[in-house]
C-alpha cells in the first residue's frame, strides 16, 4: 500500500517549514473554519510556517511559489476527495500532501487511516513519512480514487447541479430518488488496448478470485471492447459506503482496476448492490473484472461520469494510469 520513498526529500525539505492548508470551506456536513485555525494556530506555535487558503484557484500559485522558494515542507488537503484531487491537479508531484479529512466519505483518508484531530495531525507533521502511488487521469483531469459512470454518476450530477453549500449523506437522498425516476441506464462501450481479465465461473470462490487478482492475472493480457451499463474505475479500494466493489486493488502497481456489471434495470442495479454486499460479484455472471493501464469509455446517448465523489463531465473519456504520481505523507506505520 503506498510506494515508501524515505522520510524526507532532501535536507532543503528538512529545514522547509512552509506549510500550505488548501481548505475547501464548503465540505462535508459542517464549517471547519474554526478548526483549520486552530491547526494554523498551533503550527504556528510549533515553528512552521502555515498559510491557510480557502481560494481553490490559489492552491497551485501558492504551492508553487513556496515550493521555489525552498519554504514548502508540505500541503495539508482538508476537505474531502474530491478537494484532495483538486489538489494533486494544481501541484508538482513531489510535494507531499497530507489529508485532513472533512468531506463526507473522505475514502483515501479511511484507506491510510488519517484522521481530521489537530494533535494527531500535528504529531503527522512531525514524524510521517512519504509514500508514492498511483493516479487516475480522465480526460486530462487525476483522480486519486475512482472512477465510475451509470447510475451513482448520475446521483452525483444531478447533486452537482443543485449542490448550494455543505452536504451530509442524507443530502443524497432526493437526488438519488429523482435519478431513480428518470435514469435509462445506457449502454457503454468498454475498449482497452491491453486488458488482463478474470474468467469468473460461478464456481471460483471469491478467495481464489481475490488471490488471482492480487498476485497478477492470470489470463493473457489482450485488447478487448465489450459493452456494460455500470463501469467502475479503481486506483484505490474504496467506494462510499464501504461497498467492496474491487477490494483488490492496489495503489501503486501501475494499474488500473476496473469492475463492470452489463445490466440495465433498477431490479438488477439491486441484485448487483446485494451480490457487492455478499463479496459475491465477481462471480456473477454479468460482472466483467480486469486490470489495465488504460481504457476508453463511449456512448451514443449522453451518460455523466464522476471521478472521486465529483462530476466529472460526459463520455467519451480516455482513462490512464500515471504511476507514482502522488506524493503523500503519512503515518511511518502505514507503510
Amino acid at each position: 500500500m503506498g510506494t515508501a520513498v524515505g522520510e524526507m526529500n532532501s535536507e532543503t525539505q528538512m529545514e522547509a517549514k512552509a506549510i500550505l492548508i488548501a481548505a475547501n470551506p464548503h465540505s462535508g456536513a459542517m464549517d471547519r473554519r474554526p478548526m483549520l485555525e486552530t491547526l494554523a494556530e498551533r503550527l504556528r506555535s510549533e515553528g512552521y510556517e502555515p498559510h491557510l487558503c480557502y481560494e481553490m484557484q490559489r492552491w497551485g500559485v501558492l504551492a508553487s511559489d513556496l515550493q521555489v522558494q525552498g519554504r514548502l515542507k508540505l500541503v495539508v488537503s482538508a476537505g474531502g476527495d474530491g478537494t484532495l484531487a483538486a489538489v494533486v491537479n494544481q501541484i508538482a508531484p513531489e510535494v507531499p500532501i497530507l489529508v485532513v479529512p472533512l468531506g463526507t466519505e473522505n475514502l483515501l483518508a479511511k484507506h491510510f487511516g488519517l484522521t481530521a484531530n489537530v494533535e494527531d495531525i500535528l504529531a503527522l507533521i512531525r514524524s510521517g513519512t512519504e509514500v508514492r502511488i498511483d493516479a487516475g487521469k480522465a480526460n486530462g483531469r487525476l483522480f486519486l480514487v475512482m472512477f465510475s459512470c451509470g447510475f451513482d454518476a448520475a446521483v452525483v450530477s444531478r447533486m452537482h447541479q443543485e449542490r448550494k453549500g455543505h452536504i451530509s449523506r442524507w443530502s443524497w437522498a432526493k437526488p438519488i430518488w429523482q435519478t431513480i425516476q428518470s435514469y435509462r441506464y445506457p449502454k457503454v462501450t468498454v475498449q482497452s488496448d491491453v486488458w488482463r481479465g478474470l474468467p469468473t465461473p460461478k464456481k471460483v470462490r471469491e478467495e481464489k478470485i481475490r488471490e488471482e487478482l492480487q498476485n497478477g492475472v492470470p489470463e493473457q493480457a489482450a485488447p478487448v471492447e465489450f459493452e456494460a451499463r455500470w463501469v467502475f474505475v479503481f486506483n484505490v479500494p474504496r467506494y462510499a459506503g464501504g461497498l467492496p466493489i474491487a477490494d483488490h486493488a492496489v495503489d501503486d502497481d501501475g494499474l488500473l482496476d476496473v469492475c463492470t456489471f452489463r445490466g440495465g434495470s433498477l431490479w438488477l442495479g439491486l441484485m448487483y448492490l446485494w451480490a457487492i454486499f455478499t463479496r459475491s460479484h465477481k462471480r456473477h455472471s454479468d460482472c466483467r473484472i480486469g486490470k489495465c493501464a488504460g481504457l476508453r469509455l463511449e456512448s451514443r446517448q449522453e451518460v455523466p461520469y464522476q471521478l472521486d465523489g465529483d462530476y466529472g463531465g460526459v463520455l467519451p473519456v480516455e482513462i490512464e494510469v500515471i504511476p507514482n504520481r502522488v506524493t503523500l505523507w503519512i503515518a511511518a506505520r502505514r507503510r
